[in-house]
């Protein structure tokens, strides 16, 4: 083609219920820390738009396996997290503080534990056929509670369903793994003889 022609359909639907909290305390000699907890459900029937061709298992139009009952693609937000917490501080070091070598540190950091991302299971054929994405049946919650990256979910549990027919798994019925990052970090300026505006920082992440 000569170039692309880009449709926009005004049928998705979305919604977002959610409760967050946040805690944060100051003590003496620069400690300080800051807690934040996000428990919530992001639903949609469509969470991006594709703008290529013949994207047909990603999350724009052609991830929509029956376009006739378009709320059955209605699932986990791609960006659904129910659960967010993150934990974050910093100390400015008191030991020496003018001293030229040991005093005037910082030390921070951040502690950030998140739920995994929902995804889908798609067939490697257009089994309905449709030209759209095709689901597997489920035949069992799919689900397990000691996954590892080996093996994540049940494929036991899924089965191709009848030719011609849709399946019945669903769209995000599954999870991926949660994240755990900490960050750390110490820094400290130093002055130098030129001027008062002068000086290097030292920092280590």
């Amino acid at each position: 083609t000569r170039g692309s022609i880009i449709r926009a359909e005004p049928w998705v639907q979305s919604n977002y219920h959610g409760i967050s909290s946040r805690l944060e305390r100051r003590f003496a000699q620069g400690l300080s820390f800051l807690a934040s907890f996000t428990y919530g459900r992001s639903l949609d029937t469509q969470s991006n738009v594709d703008l290529c061709d013949g994207c047909v298992n990603s999350a724009g139009a052609g991830s929509i396996q029956d376009v006739n009952n378009r709320k059955a693609n209605r699932g986990p937000s791609d960006h659904n997290v129910p659960q967010r917490f993150v934990f974050s501080g910093g100390w400015d070091v008191p030991f020496k503080r003018d001293h030229a070598i040991f005093g005037g540190w910082t030390l921070s950091g951040i502690l950030a534990l998140s739920s995994g991302l929902p995804f889908t299971l798609n067939l490697p054929c257009d089994n309905a056929n449709t030209g759209n994405v095709n689901w597997p049946n489920r035949i069992a919650d799919g689900r397990i509670d000691d996954g590892s990256i080996d093996r994540w979910f049940d494929t036991s549990a899924f089965a191709f369903p009848a030719q011609y027919t849709f399946g019945n798994a669903g769209r995000g019925y599954l999870t991926g793994p949660g994240t755990k990052t900490l960050d750390l970090s110490i820094q400290r300026n130093f002055k130098l003889p030129i001027n008062e505006a002068s000086r290097i920082e030292f920092r280590a992440e």
